[in-house]
């Protein structure tokens, strides 16, 4: 009898030892549950990590959004940069040209007789520059008898004029001017009607 009531007792305490260590596993469950709810809900002062990371993500993706804009502008510039110069790059040789030009136009008007070989070779060199600054976009401004405009005209004399419809109109040209593309390149020097 002693060794059946020795089992039982065993078997007693077993269960017993079972039980509490099944209770403690479930206290430690619900404790480790109950941290990690603690975790996710902020103390007061702290930040939800969720909240942040959005927060994160909003100024990463407004910084990118920036740069693509900064690039883009980048592009276009550069790209206007470049177009510029292939039309306007010739700008600083034509306006180093331009005495030439006014050089070979005094030199026709000087002349006393357009039949000479001398005056048809100067009047062919003229014509010739002419058409090779045409072709690279550069053209005179036609100013007599127009309106003034200060922007493709310098008055740089005036002359007295009773009729109103020729006021402020350009009288005489005394330096053509001329343009390359939209850009003045040189303005033309006239004489204005007041």
């Amino acid at each position: 009898m002693n060794k059946e009531k020795r089992k039982e007792k065993r078997k007693e305490k077993e269960e017993e030892l079972v039980g509490k260590l099944k209770k403690r596993e479930a206290e430690t469950a619900e404790e480790e549950q109950n941290e990690e709810e603690e975790n996710l809900i902020p103390e007061e002062g702290e930040q939800d990590p969720t909240k942040e990371a959005l927060k994160e993500k909003e100024v990463v993706n407004d910084r990118l959004l920036r740069l693509q804009a900064e690039f883009t502008n980048y592009k276009r510039r550069v790209e206007k940069e470049k177009a510029d110069l292939y039309v306007y790059g010739c700008e600083n040789l034509a306006k180093d040209l331009l005495p030439v030009i006014d050089n070979l136009e005094r030199a026709l008007e000087a002349a006393e007789d357009q039949d000479t070989g001398l005056y048809k070779g100067v009047e062919m060199v003229y014509l010739q520059t002419l058409e090779v600054l045409k072709t690279h976009g550069i053209q005179p401004i036609e100013a007599e008898g127009v309106m003034f405009d200060m922007n493709k005209h310098h008055a740089v004399m005036t002359e007295p004029c009773d009729e109103d419809e020729l006021k402020e109109t350009v009288a005489q040209v005394l330096q053509r001017g001329y343009t390359i593309e939209e850009r003045v390149l040189r303005p033309a020097m006239v004489k204005v009607y007041k």
